[in-house]
């Protein structure tokens, strides 16, 4: 559910676009309450809006793995047309109170039809802030409760955080000036940092703002050498192969390029992609929202290696927008270091598993692990290997 929610956390602050905003107002309220409203009481509560968006996603992240996986995406979105995103749930709710009336959502689909969304407040972000941590609390004491106590204490903060925080945001939520926090408060501390525009995620090692761009930890400065110091050879080796590793920027912008060389027993391909759109801007035609970013991919094959050439319509030329193969699952929520030709990069570890033929459903065995990691909210794979330890297929060139 965790990634459900991460995705919810960055929607609610690098903008709020509703794809079906030119429909009657009425006619979209009523759809997204016999979707959303479990109980029949016909108010939609908080706790049934956190279950739908997570049913919704979780449908998207299986619809890779059927038959047809691009019909059963297309139908999971058409069945889920009028889910309501997390943040949009509380800018609806005028009084406050986690439960959202027609009158109240259909006020607020005027306000998107207008263009004048409201900015989310502080309310708002304790909300998110507090799901969040609810869900990580268990890992976030693993990562960063070194003496066990199950507080995280300020110190304790300083030596895990991925980036400096504002001392004044933890003094504020810390309620009981212990300099520790316990859940409630850390949820406060999380709350008082997304409102002043930055988006953190511990777990995964990585920082967001404002309008969408990310990185991950330890990148404000080079390491450069003083005044008549050079660097070794040794250095200058290790520099180059670290391509995008644990250490640099996780950004992407269009223009970004990456080719991933596939080897099986069915194919042996390369395929190269191209981000032609991103970073919140809207395009007819791109359906679907991966952490709250939009964008849309080229992609060519070609069976040798070599530098895509996009003006040509070559083989296997296409696009896949932001719903496409996006809502890949995660065995864990943390990340590991994957060597490939194209340098080191933390991924994301997702055990894919084979079906059985007549009835459908998963199997225990293993069909292959993949390692993908994301980029400004798009997942890339870096590498697939066989369940005897095969590579199936891995990450070539990256220039992002």
């Amino acid at each position: 559910m965790r990634f459900t929610i991460a995705a919810m956390l960055l929607a609610g602050i690098s903008g709020l676009v509703f794809s079906q905003a030119k429909s009657d107002v009425s006619t979209r309220a009523d759809a997204a309450f016999k979707l959303t409203d479990q109980n029949g009481n016909g108010k939609i509560e908080w706790e049934e809006a956190i279950q739908t968006r997570h049913d919704y996603e979780n449908l998207l992240a299986l619809s890779a793995d059927a038959e047809d996986p691009e019909a059963a995406r297309q139908q999971v979105e058409l069945d889920y047309e009028h889910v309501l995103e997390l943040a949009h749930f509380l800018l609806a709710d005028g009084n406050h109170d986690l439960v959202v009336t027609k009158p109240e959502l259909r006020k607020f689909l005027k306000l998107v039809d207008k263009e004048k969304v409201p900015e989310l407040e502080l309310w708002h972000h304790e909300q998110l802030a507090r799901l969040w941590v609810d869900e990580s609390w268990d890992d976030l004491l693993d990562l960063m409760d070194g003496d066990a106590d199950g507080l995280i204490s300020f110190i304790e903060l300083v030596k895990h955080y991925p980036t400096k925080f504002d001392p004044e945001h933890a003094q504020k939520a810390d309620n009981n000036d212990d300099n520790k926090f316990d859940k409630s408060e850390y949820a406060s501390f999380k709350a008082l940092e997304r409102l002043s525009g930055v988006l953190v995620d511990e777990l995964e090692n990585s920082i967001g703002v404002a309008g969408g761009a990310s990185e991950e930890a330890g990148s404000d400065e080079d390491d450069e050498p003083e005044a008549g110091e050079s660097k070794s050879d040794d250095a200058r080796k290790n520099e180059s192969r670290k391509t995008e590793s644990a250490e640099t920027v996780g950004q992407l912008k269009p223009g970004s390029t990456w080719q991933v060389r596939y080897d099986d027993s069915r194919s042996n391909k390369y395929e190269w992609y191209r981000v032609t759109m991103l970073d919140g801007e809207w395009a007819e035609g791109c359906q679907g929202k991966v952490e709250g970013f939009y964008y849309k991919l080229q992609h060519r094959s070609f069976e040798n290696d070599g530098d895509a050439d996009w003006t040509s319509s070559s083989a296997g030329g296409g696009e896949t927008s932001a719903s496409k193969a996006a809502y890949w699952p995660r065995d864990s929520k943390k990340t590991e270091l994957i060597e490939v030709a194209a340098g080191e990069f933390r991924c994301l570890k997702w055990t894919r598993y084979k079906r059985d033929r007549k009835s459908g459903k998963l199997t225990t065995e293993v069909e292959s692990v993949r390692y993908f990691m994301e980029r400004s909210g798009v997942p890339i794979l870096v590498k697939e290997v066989s369940p005897d330890g095969e590579t199936l297929a891995e990450l070539m060139k990256f220039n992002p």
